[in-house]
């Protein structure tokens, strides 16, 4: 948990969340979330 900056482990239950909120928005498009409770090892460079 050392590089995780909000000291939690990130579960199904957090990813499934990001998901149905994104599949319930209406006027989104072309979105990306990122669920990996600041984790910065595990972003893209």
């Amino acid at each position: 948990m050392a590089g995780n900056l909000l000291g939690r482990e990130v579960g199904a239950e957090d990813v499934a969340d990001a998901f149905v909120w994104l599949a319930r928005s209406n006027k989104v498009t072309a979105c990306t979330i990122t669920v990996d409770g600041g984790n910065i090892e595990a972003s893209l460079r």
